[in-house]
């Protein structure tokens, strides 16, 4: 799911890694972890969305407490909290990105997550910023909710 989703923004890739991707993780070191943004309150612009968005801070928070997921899961979880304004800055921890392989669809969650998050420190053009808001948005309401909740990986 979130592959057509990734392709249906950015387009297709040509090599096995994403170009984007690359360029922020070289650029991790340089960026203030205590510097980020969330989600615009303007993304919620509806009563619908304000109430989604509402219903998935609660979500994350369960779904940490009683599933317990590990690893890239956990990790998906705690940046859709944030993305969502969830957590205070002193409950944030980044774990610095990992795998950059395409065929990694959690690794496409975790890294526009990120990306859109350090977007003030990180130089994108208007259709990679656009992108990644898009895909952060689509993750935050809608993906990892199904991941949790069916327990199957999409691709």
């Amino acid at each position: 799911m979130l592959s057509s989703v990734f392709k249906e923004v950015f387009g297709p890739n040509e090599g096995p890694d994403v170009n984007l991707f690359k360029r922020f993780k070289k650029k991790w070191l340089e960026i203030d972890q205590e510097n980020f943004i969330i989600g615009h309150d303007n993304f919620f612009n509806t009563k619908n969305l304000l109430k989604l968005r509402q219903d998935m801070q609660k979500y994350y928070i369960d779904a940490i407490k009683t599933q317990q997921p590990r690893d890239d899961y956990f990790e998906l979880l705690k940046l859709c909290q944030i993305f969502l304004g969830k957590l205070e800055k002193t409950e944030v921890r980044f774990r610095a990105p990992g795998a950059l392989h395409q065929a990694r669809w959690m690794a496409k969650a975790i890294y526009c997550l990120k990306i859109y998050m350090f977007q003030d420190q990180f130089i994108l053009t208007k259709s990679e910023k656009k992108g990644v808001t898009e895909i952060s948005l689509f993750i935050s309401q809608l993906l990892s909710a199904y991941i949790v909740v069916i327990g199957t990986k999409p691709q």
